[in-house]
């Protein structure tokens, strides 16, 4: 679970500074675009494919990703998973019995999955 909601949280950062100057200055896969796949219809999916794999310059498609991705909701759906795999990754630790591990793993995984 933690894995997971670490590279949830990296993929909505990147969306976030996307056309920003950000590191990312290519359209990679990652759980936005998955999201965005599975929940539109099939005109929406053919451009969200498009987009994903045209190997276009950043900056020439960021407008049309976040118009794409907020009609789609994609951001807060990826948002309510990253929640949920933190949930996951502190009721993991329950069957710890030293409650002094177990508060600092909590505040690991709190920091690890914080929100972004």
């Amino acid at each position: 679970s933690l894995g997971i909601g670490y590279q949830i949280r990296d993929d909505i950062q990147d969306f976030r500074e996307m056309g920003n100057g950000s590191d990312a200055n290519s359209v990679r896969p990652s759980i936005l675009f998955a999201l965005a796949c599975e929940n539109s219809a099939n005109v929406d999916r053919e451009a969200v494919i498009d987009l994903w794999c045209r190997h276009a310059r950043e900056d020439e498609i960021v407008g049309e990703i976040r118009r794409i991705f907020s009609g789609l909701h994609v951001e807060e759906k990826a948002s309510q998973l990253l929640h949920h795999y933190r949930n996951e990754a502190i009721r993991s630790l329950n069957p710890l019995r030293t409650a002094y591990l177990k508060t600092f793993l909590r505040r690991i995984v709190s920091r690890i999955l914080g929100d972004v």
